[in-house]
Parts: structure tokens; C-alpha cells; sequence
């Protein structure tokens, strides 16, 4: 299984990514805390995008991307709508550490 958390926002519109973390590179008691807490929200079941709310002035959004095997699915959140992803991302930040990516420019840009 492998792992990316991309975190954007906050007061100086930042571009951070954690991973990707593959599961066979951690410890045995992080990857099965990870993967049971994956089961108990149910991730492969969430929306992409959370329920419309409105969102907190320079507040951080990640989106969380699981590709297991053949499968990929993706679950974005905010600050303000973490849809019970808190402890998921908790335990993804022991597994790795953030760096900085640079924001990728469109077609016109």
C-alpha cells in the first residue's frame, strides 16, 4: 500500500507533501494502527469532496490518496471539515515527515 498526504494553504499558501509512505517501510504496529483506522472510517467508501461548509480563512486542506494494488482512491479534507480523518493523519505524520513541493503551474502558466 502507499500513502501521499498533500497539504495546501494556511496564511502563506503552502505546498506541502507527506510521503509517499509505502506500507512495507514501517514498522509492523504503525502499518496495522494505520490500516485498521482506514477500516473503521471506511475511506474506500468516502466521497472525494467533503459535504458543502464553510471553510476556515488560511486553513490547510489535504487530500489523502491510498493506492493499493490495482485500487487508488482519494479523500479530500479541510480544517474545517476533517470527516474523521484526525487520527489517520496523525498516524500517517509519525510514518513520515512533510516537504515542501512547488505549486505546479497550468498550461497557460
Amino acid at each position: 500500500m502507499r500513502i501521499t498526504v498533500i497539504k495546501t494553504g494556511g496564511i502563506a499558501g503552502v505546498r506541502e507533501e507527506l510521503g509517499p509512505i509505502e506500507s512495507e517501510a514501517i514498522a509492523d504496529d504503525l502499518r496495522a494502527e494505520i490500516e485498521e483506522e482506514l477500516r473503521r472510517v471506511r475511506f474506500e467508501e468516502m466521497p472525494t469532496e467533503p459535504p458543502p461548509h464553510e471553510p476556515i480563512r488560511d486553513g490547510f486542506n489535504f487530500l489523502i490518496e491510498v493506492v493499493d494494488g490495482d485500487r487508488s482512491h482519494q479523500v479530500a479534507c479541510d480544517e474545517a471539515e476533517m470527516r474523521g480523518l484526525e487520527r489517520l493523519l496523525g498516524l500517517l505524520e509519525q510514518a513520515g515527515s512533510y516537504h515542501s513541493k512547488p505549486w505546479e503551474q497550468d498550461d497557460e502558466g
